[in-house]
């Protein structure tokens, strides 16, 4: 058929079809048997991309929260011991305040072979996720756990004093960045881990907290 069709192009650079010729043109249908067969065909692929679209967001939901449940369980896994020596926050001279210490399967009382583990909570209270961070200061996030929404917190549960109904939460971006803070001014602060999730956990606590003012202090 293509074959045909190139026989009739006519002109120099630009080739072309003349009107006469296309309006003479036979274009070939499937037979109605074929037809049905490839309307059936769409029709299947038209419910399997709908089957993607509404399982694929439930099955990562799904995996996320047994990813948290996880992450809570590890966390209350960990000892509550000083770790005031790890050698991340000593050389950012900073106290360790509500992080622990995961030693990767070797006796506790050597940090140089194991990682700081900072919480994060959702806006209910429960552990969503975790940072890793090592002696050197690498980070990672528990596998799988959500970030998004989640926070680390100094203050807010009135562990380390107590603050007035009105009095401000500060929002940063890093652990050692809030224990900073925190030091610093003595107000409620919170970190968010990465400057893309200070916008969602800043709403959640604003309508939590409607009453306390907030300020951001990014990097």
């Amino acid at each position: 058929m293509r074959d045909s069709y190139m026989k009739k192009f006519a002109g120099g650079t630009v080739k072309s079809i003349p009107m006469k010729e296309m309006r003479c043109l036979q274009i070939p249908l499937p037979t109605i048997s074929r037809q049905k067969e490839l309307a059936n065909i769409i029709e299947r692929f038209d419910t399997i991309c709908s089957d993607i679209s509404e399982g694929l967001p439930a099955e990562l939901e799904a995996r996320q929260k047994d990813a948290s449940m996880k992450a809570q369980k590890f966390w209350d896994s960990l000892p509550d011991v000083p770790i005031n020596d790890f050698p991340y926050l000593v050389k950012k001279e900073i106290l360790p305040y509500l992080a622990r210490v995961w030693q990767n399967s070797i006796p506790y009382g050597n940090p140089h072979n194991s990682e700081l583990v900072v919480p994060m909570w959702n806006i209910t209270g429960q552990v969503q996720t975790a940072q890793f961070i090592d002696k050197d200061g690498n980070k990672r996030f528990f596998p799988g756990a959500p970030v998004k929404g989640a926070f680390f917190q100094i203050g807010l549960d009135g562990v380390f004093g107590y603050f007035p109904p009105d009095s401000p939460i500060l929002i940063c971006e890093g652990f050692a960045t809030a224990a900073t803070i925190f030091y610093s001014t003595h107000c409620i602060t919170v970190a968010t881990m990465t400057a893309g999730n200070i916008l969602h956990v800043a709403k959640a606590l604003k309508e939590k907290f409607p009453k306390r003012p907030f300020i951001i202090l990014a990097d």
